[in-house]
Protein backbone atom coordinates (compact mmCIF):
# COMPACT_ATOMS: atom_id res chain seq x y z
CA UNK A 1 0.00 0.00 0.00
CA UNK A 2 1.47 3.45 -0.59
CA UNK A 3 -0.16 6.89 -0.65
CA UNK A 4 0.56 9.26 -3.88
CA UNK A 5 0.84 12.52 -5.10
CA UNK A 6 1.86 13.49 -8.35
CA UNK A 7 2.94 16.81 -9.81
CA UNK A 8 0.51 19.55 -10.36
CA UNK A 9 2.82 21.32 -13.09
CA UNK A 10 1.79 19.31 -16.26
CA UNK A 11 5.09 18.49 -18.05
CA UNK A 12 5.72 16.77 -14.89
CA UNK A 13 3.28 14.48 -14.59
CA UNK A 14 4.61 11.83 -17.38
CA UNK A 15 8.16 11.66 -15.98
CA UNK A 16 7.11 11.09 -12.41
CA UNK A 17 4.84 8.00 -13.32
CA UNK A 18 7.08 6.79 -15.98
CA UNK A 19 10.88 7.59 -14.20
CA UNK A 20 10.11 7.76 -10.45
CA UNK A 21 6.90 6.17 -9.73
CA UNK A 22 7.32 2.73 -12.28
CA UNK A 23 10.98 2.14 -10.87
CA UNK A 24 10.00 2.14 -6.83
CA UNK A 25 7.25 -0.42 -6.87
CA UNK A 26 7.73 -4.29 -6.16
CA UNK A 27 7.92 -6.60 -8.66
CA UNK A 28 4.81 -9.52 -8.27
CA UNK A 29 3.42 -7.71 -5.19
CA UNK A 30 -0.28 -6.92 -5.52
CA UNK A 31 -1.13 -2.85 -4.90
CA UNK A 32 -3.05 -0.54 -3.11
CA UNK A 33 -2.01 2.67 -4.34
CA UNK A 34 -4.28 5.63 -3.19
CA UNK A 35 -3.87 9.23 -3.61
CA UNK A 36 -4.13 12.95 -5.63
CA UNK A 37 -2.96 11.60 -9.27
CA UNK A 38 -4.07 15.74 -10.69
CA UNK A 39 -5.13 14.12 -13.83
CA UNK A 40 -8.50 12.53 -15.45
CA UNK A 41 -9.23 9.69 -17.69
CA UNK A 42 -12.72 11.43 -19.52
CA UNK A 43 -14.95 13.63 -19.34
CA UNK A 44 -16.95 11.28 -16.90
CA UNK A 45 -14.11 12.52 -14.09
CA UNK A 46 -14.92 16.14 -15.38
CA UNK A 47 -17.45 18.60 -14.10
CA UNK A 48 -17.40 22.30 -15.98
CA UNK A 49 -14.18 23.27 -17.39
CA UNK A 50 -12.45 22.45 -20.88
CA UNK A 51 -12.15 18.50 -21.35
CA UNK A 52 -7.93 18.47 -21.95
CA UNK A 53 -7.54 20.70 -19.17
CA UNK A 54 -7.14 17.83 -16.32
CA UNK A 55 -6.36 14.86 -18.79
CA UNK A 56 -2.81 15.92 -19.47
CA UNK A 57 -0.73 13.27 -18.04
CA UNK A 58 -2.70 10.56 -18.33
CA UNK A 59 -2.23 8.89 -22.01
CA UNK A 60 1.28 9.08 -21.81
CA UNK A 61 1.71 8.72 -18.06
CA UNK A 62 -0.44 7.26 -15.76
CA UNK A 63 -1.84 4.67 -18.40
CA UNK A 64 1.17 3.26 -19.10
CA UNK A 65 1.90 2.93 -15.78
CA UNK A 66 -1.45 1.30 -14.71
CA UNK A 67 -0.76 -1.07 -17.60
CA UNK A 68 2.53 -2.17 -16.62
CA UNK A 69 1.61 -3.19 -12.75
CA UNK A 70 -1.93 -4.21 -13.84
CA UNK A 71 -3.48 -1.52 -11.92
CA UNK A 72 -7.37 -0.96 -12.06
CA UNK A 73 -9.46 2.30 -11.00
CA UNK A 74 -11.46 0.84 -8.36
CA UNK A 75 -14.51 3.42 -8.74
CA UNK A 76 -14.30 3.17 -12.26
CA UNK A 77 -14.56 -0.90 -12.34
CA UNK A 78 -17.50 -0.42 -9.71
CA UNK A 79 -19.03 2.33 -11.12
CA UNK A 80 -18.75 2.68 -15.59
CA UNK A 81 -20.73 5.15 -16.04
CA UNK A 82 -20.79 6.89 -12.67
CA UNK A 83 -20.32 11.05 -12.85
CA UNK A 84 -18.23 12.25 -9.91
CA UNK A 85 -15.26 14.90 -8.52
CA UNK A 86 -12.95 14.71 -5.50
CA UNK A 87 -11.43 18.52 -6.19
CA UNK A 88 -12.37 21.78 -7.41
CA UNK A 89 -10.37 24.16 -9.32
CA UNK A 90 -8.87 27.45 -6.95
CA UNK A 91 -10.48 29.41 -9.52
CA UNK A 92 -13.87 27.66 -9.19
CA UNK A 93 -13.56 26.53 -13.17
CA UNK A 94 -14.00 23.28 -12.74
CA UNK A 95 -14.17 20.10 -10.78
CA UNK A 96 -12.81 16.44 -11.27
CA UNK A 97 -11.69 13.42 -10.00
CA UNK A 98 -8.31 13.17 -9.49
CA UNK A 99 -8.49 11.36 -6.11
CA UNK A 100 -8.83 7.34 -6.85
CA UNK A 101 -7.84 4.01 -5.86
CA UNK A 102 -5.72 1.67 -7.73
CA UNK A 103 -5.42 -1.93 -7.18
CA UNK A 104 -3.58 -4.91 -8.89
CA UNK A 105 -5.71 -6.94 -10.86
CA UNK A 106 -5.45 -10.09 -8.49
CA UNK A 107 -7.41 -7.54 -5.76
CA UNK A 108 -10.21 -6.71 -7.93
CA UNK A 109 -12.59 -9.19 -6.55
CA UNK A 110 -11.85 -8.21 -2.89
CA UNK A 111 -12.86 -4.76 -3.52
CA UNK A 112 -16.39 -4.67 -2.57
CA UNK A 113 -17.02 -0.82 -2.66
CA UNK A 114 -15.27 2.59 -3.61
CA UNK A 115 -16.63 5.55 -3.44
CA UNK A 116 -16.29 9.54 -2.82
CA UNK A 117 -17.14 10.40 0.44
CA UNK A 118 -19.47 13.05 1.73
CA UNK A 119 -16.83 14.92 3.53
CA UNK A 120 -14.54 17.18 2.33
CA UNK A 121 -10.65 16.85 3.23
CA UNK A 122 -8.67 20.44 3.06
CA UNK A 123 -9.69 21.12 -0.76
CA UNK A 124 -10.62 18.09 -1.41
CA UNK A 125 -13.49 15.07 -0.85
CA UNK A 126 -12.10 11.54 0.56
CA UNK A 127 -12.08 8.69 -1.57
CA UNK A 128 -12.56 4.72 0.29
CA UNK A 129 -12.56 1.68 -0.44
CA UNK A 130 -13.31 -1.27 1.14
CA UNK A 131 -11.28 -4.76 0.24
CA UNK A 132 -12.03 -7.82 2.25
CA UNK A 133 -10.99 -11.80 1.57
CA UNK A 134 -13.96 -13.30 -1.18
CA UNK A 135 -14.20 -16.33 1.41
CA UNK A 136 -13.86 -14.11 4.70
CA UNK A 137 -16.41 -15.49 6.95
CA UNK A 138 -18.85 -12.99 8.41
CA UNK A 139 -18.71 -10.67 11.74
CA UNK A 140 -20.92 -9.94 14.24
CA UNK A 141 -21.34 -6.90 16.45
CA UNK A 142 -19.91 -8.27 19.16
CA UNK A 143 -20.72 -7.57 23.28
CA UNK A 144 -21.68 -4.50 23.68
CA UNK A 145 -19.42 -2.06 26.31
CA UNK A 146 -20.85 1.30 27.55
CA UNK A 147 -19.01 3.99 25.38
CA UNK A 148 -16.42 5.93 28.21
CA UNK A 149 -17.45 9.32 26.68
CA UNK A 150 -20.84 9.86 27.32
CA UNK A 151 -19.93 10.18 31.08
CA UNK A 152 -19.00 13.67 29.98
CA UNK A 153 -22.75 14.47 29.12
CA UNK A 154 -24.60 16.48 31.93
CA UNK A 155 -27.56 14.67 30.67
CA UNK A 156 -26.56 10.99 31.50
CA UNK A 157 -25.17 12.52 34.43
CA UNK A 158 -28.45 13.68 35.57
CA UNK A 159 -29.94 10.51 34.34
CA UNK A 160 -28.22 8.18 36.06
CA UNK A 161 -28.14 10.21 39.66
CA UNK A 162 -31.69 10.00 39.49
CA UNK A 163 -32.06 6.50 38.63
CA UNK A 164 -29.85 4.92 41.00
CA UNK A 165 -31.59 6.79 43.89
CA UNK A 166 -34.82 5.89 42.49
CA UNK A 167 -33.60 2.16 42.53
CA UNK A 168 -31.99 1.82 46.11
CA UNK A 169 -35.46 3.49 47.42
CA UNK A 170 -37.32 0.82 45.99
CA UNK A 171 -35.18 -1.62 46.96
CA UNK A 172 -34.17 -1.49 50.51
CA UNK A 173 -32.19 -3.91 52.25
CA UNK A 174 -33.88 -6.63 53.91
CA UNK A 175 -33.41 -10.18 55.60
CA UNK A 176 -34.35 -11.29 52.21
CA UNK A 177 -32.23 -8.69 50.08
CA UNK A 178 -28.60 -8.57 51.17
CA UNK A 179 -26.13 -6.00 50.33
CA UNK A 180 -24.16 -8.36 47.93
CA UNK A 181 -27.57 -9.06 46.17
CA UNK A 182 -28.65 -5.61 46.01
CA UNK A 183 -25.51 -4.57 44.25
CA UNK A 184 -25.38 -7.14 41.72
CA UNK A 185 -29.10 -5.96 40.97
CA UNK A 186 -27.81 -2.35 40.63
CA UNK A 187 -25.12 -3.19 38.41
CA UNK A 188 -27.81 -5.07 36.11
CA UNK A 189 -29.38 -1.87 36.02
CA UNK A 190 -27.12 0.80 35.41
CA UNK A 191 -26.49 -1.36 32.42
CA UNK A 192 -29.59 -1.62 31.34
CA UNK A 193 -30.19 2.70 31.64
CA UNK A 194 -26.73 3.04 29.64
CA UNK A 195 -27.72 0.69 27.15
CA UNK A 196 -30.94 2.72 26.40
CA UNK A 197 -29.66 6.19 27.00
CA UNK A 198 -26.64 5.41 24.51
CA UNK A 199 -29.45 3.76 22.36
CA UNK A 200 -31.43 6.85 21.78
CA UNK A 201 -28.21 9.43 21.64
CA UNK A 202 -26.99 6.93 18.40
CA UNK A 203 -30.43 7.09 17.19
CA UNK A 204 -30.28 10.71 17.25
CA UNK A 205 -26.92 11.17 16.26
CA UNK A 206 -27.72 8.91 13.44
CA UNK A 207 -30.74 10.53 11.90
CA UNK A 208 -28.46 13.87 11.73
CA UNK A 209 -26.30 12.28 10.14
CA UNK A 210 -28.63 11.28 7.55
CA UNK A 211 -29.95 14.12 6.58
CA UNK A 212 -26.98 16.13 6.42
CA UNK A 213 -26.17 13.75 4.06
CA UNK A 214 -29.18 14.24 1.98
CA UNK A 215 -28.81 17.45 1.76
CA UNK A 216 -25.07 17.14 1.12
CA UNK A 217 -26.39 14.93 -2.15
CA UNK A 218 -28.64 17.59 -3.19
CA UNK A 219 -26.61 20.06 -3.17
CA UNK A 220 -23.48 17.61 -5.12
CA UNK A 221 -26.31 17.11 -7.84
CA UNK A 222 -27.57 20.57 -8.24
CA UNK A 223 -23.43 21.68 -8.53
CA UNK A 224 -22.69 18.72 -11.33
CA UNK A 225 -26.00 19.61 -13.26
CA UNK A 226 -25.66 23.55 -13.26
CA UNK A 227 -21.53 23.96 -13.14
CA UNK A 228 -21.67 27.59 -13.30
CA UNK A 229 -23.96 28.40 -10.76
CA UNK A 230 -22.21 30.36 -7.89
CA UNK A 231 -25.24 29.26 -5.59
CA UNK A 232 -24.76 25.93 -6.36
CA UNK A 233 -21.32 26.20 -5.41
CA UNK A 234 -22.17 28.25 -2.13
CA UNK A 235 -24.41 25.40 -1.64
CA UNK A 236 -22.35 22.40 -1.79
CA UNK A 237 -19.98 24.36 0.44
CA UNK A 238 -22.30 25.00 3.09
CA UNK A 239 -23.31 21.83 3.09
CA UNK A 240 -19.93 20.02 3.51
CA UNK A 241 -19.19 22.65 5.98
CA UNK A 242 -22.09 21.61 8.14
CA UNK A 243 -20.75 17.88 7.70
CA UNK A 244 -17.53 18.67 8.83
CA UNK A 245 -18.76 19.83 11.94
CA UNK A 246 -20.77 17.23 12.64
CA UNK A 247 -17.52 15.03 12.51
CA UNK A 248 -15.54 16.98 14.61
CA UNK A 249 -18.03 16.49 17.28
CA UNK A 250 -17.71 13.00 16.39
CA UNK A 251 -14.05 13.07 16.67
CA UNK A 252 -14.02 15.29 19.99
CA UNK A 253 -16.18 12.20 20.96
CA UNK A 254 -13.66 9.68 20.35
CA UNK A 255 -11.08 12.16 21.84
CA UNK A 256 -12.38 11.87 25.00
CA UNK A 257 -12.67 7.85 25.01
CA UNK A 258 -9.07 8.30 24.21
CA UNK A 259 -8.58 10.58 27.03
CA UNK A 260 -10.41 7.77 29.64
CA UNK A 261 -8.46 4.96 27.58
CA UNK A 262 -5.37 7.03 28.59
CA UNK A 263 -6.01 7.36 31.99
CA UNK A 264 -6.88 4.19 32.15
CA UNK A 265 -3.84 2.31 30.80
CA UNK A 266 -1.27 5.37 31.47
CA UNK A 267 1.46 5.83 28.77
CA UNK A 268 -0.05 5.24 25.24
CA UNK A 269 3.15 3.76 24.11
CA UNK A 270 3.04 0.99 27.14
CA UNK A 271 -0.15 0.48 26.00
CA UNK A 272 0.85 -0.59 22.32
CA UNK A 273 2.95 -2.42 23.72
CA UNK A 274 1.10 -4.46 25.83
CA UNK A 275 -1.03 -5.03 22.88
CA UNK A 276 1.86 -6.28 20.54
CA UNK A 277 2.54 -8.63 23.27
CA UNK A 278 -0.98 -10.08 23.59
CA UNK A 279 -0.95 -10.12 19.91
CA UNK A 280 2.07 -12.36 19.97
CA UNK A 281 0.18 -14.47 22.57
CA UNK A 282 -2.52 -15.22 20.37
CA UNK A 283 -0.30 -15.96 17.38
CA UNK A 284 1.85 -18.72 19.74
CA UNK A 285 2.39 -21.74 17.29
CA UNK A 286 1.46 -25.12 18.49
CA UNK A 287 4.29 -27.07 16.84
CA UNK A 288 2.48 -30.67 17.60
CA UNK A 289 -0.31 -29.35 14.72
CA UNK A 290 2.08 -28.76 12.28
CA UNK A 291 3.41 -31.11 9.58
CA UNK A 292 7.09 -31.71 10.05
CA UNK A 293 8.11 -28.65 7.47
CA UNK A 294 6.61 -26.29 9.70
CA UNK A 295 2.99 -26.04 7.26
CA UNK A 296 -0.41 -26.11 9.36
CA UNK A 297 -2.57 -29.28 8.80
CA UNK A 298 -5.50 -27.52 8.06
CA UNK A 299 -6.49 -24.58 5.95
CA UNK A 300 -8.68 -22.47 8.53
CA UNK A 301 -9.91 -20.05 5.13
CA UNK A 302 -11.71 -23.28 4.26
CA UNK A 303 -15.25 -24.92 6.17
CA UNK A 304 -13.85 -28.29 5.94
CA UNK A 305 -10.30 -27.07 7.49
CA UNK A 306 -12.01 -25.80 10.42
CA UNK A 307 -13.90 -28.65 10.90
CA UNK A 308 -10.62 -30.98 10.78
CA UNK A 309 -8.58 -28.52 13.15
CA UNK A 310 -11.58 -28.94 15.60
CA UNK A 311 -11.08 -32.78 15.05
CA UNK A 312 -7.42 -32.13 15.74
CA UNK A 313 -7.37 -30.07 18.33
CA UNK A 314 -9.86 -32.32 20.21
CA UNK A 315 -8.23 -35.49 19.96
CA UNK A 316 -4.40 -33.89 21.49
CA UNK A 317 -6.46 -32.41 24.15
CA UNK A 318 -8.54 -35.64 25.05
CA UNK A 319 -8.15 -38.34 27.52
CA UNK A 320 -9.93 -40.75 25.86
CA UNK A 321 -7.91 -40.94 22.54
CA UNK A 322 -4.98 -43.08 22.60
CA UNK A 323 -1.93 -40.25 21.83
CA UNK A 324 -4.11 -37.70 23.69
CA UNK A 325 -2.34 -34.96 25.79
CA UNK A 326 -4.64 -36.54 28.67
CA UNK A 327 -4.45 -40.10 28.29
CA UNK A 328 -4.21 -43.12 30.82
CA UNK A 329 -0.05 -42.97 31.71
CA UNK A 330 1.45 -45.17 34.47
CA UNK A 331 2.10 -43.36 37.59
CA UNK A 332 5.02 -44.67 39.55
CA UNK A 333 3.88 -43.96 43.37
CA UNK A 334 6.17 -42.88 46.18
CA UNK A 335 7.05 -45.77 48.36
CA UNK A 336 6.53 -43.75 52.00
CA UNK A 337 3.58 -44.10 53.83
CA UNK A 338 2.36 -47.29 52.12
CA UNK A 339 2.50 -50.97 53.68
CA UNK A 340 3.12 -53.43 50.86
CA UNK A 341 -0.16 -54.17 50.45
CA UNK A 342 -0.91 -50.90 49.11
CA UNK A 343 2.06 -51.25 47.09
CA UNK A 344 0.88 -54.14 45.43
CA UNK A 345 -2.52 -53.44 44.99
CA UNK A 346 -1.18 -49.82 43.80
CA UNK A 347 1.18 -51.15 41.43
CA UNK A 348 -1.52 -53.86 39.64
CA UNK A 349 -3.18 -51.44 37.91
CA UNK A 350 -1.99 -47.99 36.25
CA UNK A 351 -3.21 -44.94 37.55
CA UNK A 352 -5.40 -41.83 35.93
CA UNK A 353 -3.33 -38.37 36.21
CA UNK A 354 -4.92 -35.47 37.54
CA UNK A 355 -8.81 -34.58 36.58
CA UNK A 356 -8.61 -32.35 33.88
CA UNK A 357 -9.76 -29.03 36.21
CA UNK A 358 -6.63 -29.59 38.16
CA UNK A 359 -4.87 -29.69 35.32
CA UNK A 360 -5.87 -26.45 33.89
CA UNK A 361 -3.71 -24.55 36.26
CA UNK A 362 -0.43 -26.21 35.30
CA UNK A 363 -1.24 -25.80 31.67
CA UNK A 364 -2.04 -21.91 31.79
CA UNK A 365 1.46 -21.91 33.55
CA UNK A 366 2.88 -23.42 31.15
CA UNK A 367 1.54 -21.24 28.15
CA UNK A 368 2.23 -18.35 29.51
CA UNK A 369 5.83 -19.48 30.07
CA UNK A 370 5.85 -19.69 26.13
CA UNK A 371 5.93 -23.47 26.48
CA UNK A 372 5.52 -25.05 23.02
CA UNK A 373 3.03 -27.74 23.05
CA UNK A 374 5.20 -30.71 22.58
CA UNK A 375 4.52 -34.06 23.68
CA UNK A 376 7.42 -35.22 25.43
CA UNK A 377 7.74 -32.05 27.34
CA UNK A 378 3.84 -32.31 28.09
CA UNK A 379 4.10 -36.09 29.68
CA UNK A 380 7.24 -35.03 31.75
CA UNK A 381 5.23 -32.30 32.78
CA UNK A 382 2.35 -34.34 33.51
CA UNK A 383 4.35 -37.31 35.38
CA UNK A 384 5.78 -34.64 38.04
CA UNK A 385 2.71 -32.91 38.89
CA UNK A 386 0.79 -36.17 39.13
CA UNK A 387 3.74 -37.77 41.34
CA UNK A 388 3.59 -34.84 43.12
CA UNK A 389 -0.35 -34.36 43.83
CA UNK A 390 -0.03 -38.04 44.86
CA UNK A 391 2.56 -37.90 47.63
CA UNK A 392 0.73 -34.83 49.03
CA UNK A 393 -2.52 -37.11 49.10
CA UNK A 394 -0.83 -40.28 50.63
CA UNK A 395 1.01 -37.38 53.13
CA UNK A 396 -2.69 -36.54 53.99
CA UNK A 397 -3.96 -39.54 54.86
CA UNK A 398 -0.79 -40.94 56.84
CA UNK A 399 -1.46 -38.30 59.16
CA UNK A 400 -5.06 -39.11 59.51
CA UNK A 401 -4.26 -42.24 60.20
CA UNK A 402 -1.69 -41.27 62.93
CA UNK A 403 -4.31 -39.21 64.00
CA UNK A 404 -6.86 -41.71 64.68
CA UNK A 405 -4.58 -44.12 65.83
CA UNK A 406 -3.59 -42.16 69.13
CA UNK A 407 -7.02 -40.97 69.39
CA UNK A 408 -7.63 -44.66 69.95
CA UNK A 409 -4.34 -45.27 72.18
Amino acid sequence: MASVYAPVERQERAPFFQQGLLPAMPVGTPLLLGGDWNCVADNLDLVGGQPGTRQHGFQSGLLPFQQALGLQDAFRCLHPQAKEFTHTATNNASSARIDRWLVSDGLLPSVSAASVTDLILSDHYGVAVTVSPVDAPPRGPGLWSMPSAIISHPAFKTLMTAQIQTFLQANAMTTALSRAARWDQLKVHIQDVARNYCSTFHAERTRQLRMLRVQASKARAAYMAAPDSHHALIALRDTAAALLQHRRQQAATDALRAGVLLHEYGDQSTYYFHHLHTQRQQATVISHLQQQRGSPMADLCTMQGRQQADSIIVNFFSADNPTGMFRQLPTVLPTNHLNQQQQTQQQSAPLLPLNKAAASDIIDVLEACGIHAQQAQWQHTWELASASYLDRQHRVLAARASYTGRRRR
